[in-house]
């Protein structure tokens, strides 16, 4: 999941895992053998519900991989909405992104022209809950540039809407309306998220 020689990445795989109920030990950074069973159990999670929901893209599936349980079971629940929407819209879904460590969040922050208004602990990016997915007809990636693209994402957010719970659609947000994107319904504050996953502790 993680690069394991550098202590920032073991730490937050340590307090990924935790938070999904995979015990990895101690905090620390140290990547150790209780780690390493952490991530064996985790694994073998993500591929109970591969076996049970169907898998995905090979795209889609590394990046299913990197969410916790809760937010896996819904990613492939919205990804089998696109397969079944694929039928009749003739466009493909591939989940493009799913967790994204505080560096990684931090180098995209500080991109130009700005991707994301979200620095390093501010998005649930970063804590295994969200996701954006990506509509294509052919190889033609829709980036919502016009209208009929938009049209697509916001069809299948409402579909995703009412055949998932404990969802959030950046469709639905005033502010940033972000249609690709969704997350776990945690009724928590970001803020409140952040503390707890740096605990180890659970949020979902």
């Amino acid at each position: 999941m993680s690069l394991k020689f550098f202590p920032e990445d073991v730490l937050f795989e340590q307090r990924l895992l935790s938070c999904g109920g995979f015990n990895p030990g101690k905090l620390d950074g140290q990547y150790g053998p209780k780690t390493r069973a952490a991530e064996e159990r985790a694994f073998e999670a993500y591929i109970d519900l591969q076996k049970s929901l169907g898998a995905a893209d090979p795209r889609s599936e590394k990046n299913i991989q990197t969410l916790l349980p809760e937010m896996q079971h819904r990613a492939r629940m919205i990804f089998n909405i696109g397969k079944k929407r694929e039928k009749t819209s003739g466009l493909t879904c591939v989940i493009l992104s799913g967790t994204r460590t505080y560096a990684e969040q931090n180098r995209l922050f500080k991109l130009r022209p700005k991707v994301t208004n979200a620095g390093p602990g501010q998005s649930n990016h970063n804590f295994g809950i969200a996701i954006d997915i990506g509509l294509f007809k052919g190889a033609k990636y829709l980036t919502g540039a016009n209208a009929a693209e938009t049209k697509a994402y916001r069809d299948f957010g409402g579909d995703v809407k009412r055949d998932v719970h404990d969802i959030e659609w950046g469709g639905d947000w005033a502010s940033f309306v972000d249609v690709p994107h969704y997350q776990f319904k945690t009724d928590k504050s970001i803020t409140q998220i952040r503390k707890l996953f740096e605990q180890g502790a659970s949020f979902v």
